[in-house]
């Protein structure tokens, strides 16, 4: 077991993580989107609350997902010397 696969040492991480944290907070944009026009929000107002929201989440996830890209850099760098 890894800390990169949780308590299923089968399962992999993605090959492609940056694609799929933009597909999954696109989506979850998309449904803010459809949910706050569905109760009553102008489109626009519900278009850019989604919109804001998937952005600020892909932003941080890749921010994120840089970081530990980094460590592992370092990590690598700090093993072979």
């Amino acid at each position: 077991m890894s800390s990169g696969n949780g308590t299923n040492p089968e399962r992999r991480r993605s090959s492609k993580p940056y694609r799929d944290a933009a597909l999954a907070y696109s989506g979850l944009g998309v449904l803010v989107i459809v949910i706050a026009y569905a109760t009553g929000s102008s489109f626009l107002r519900s278009f850019l609350g989604g919109a804001v929201a998937a952005v600020l989440a892909t932003g941080w996830t890749w921010w994120r997902l840089r970081q530990r890209d980094r460590e592992a850099a370092r990590d690598t760098e700090r093993r072979s010397e």
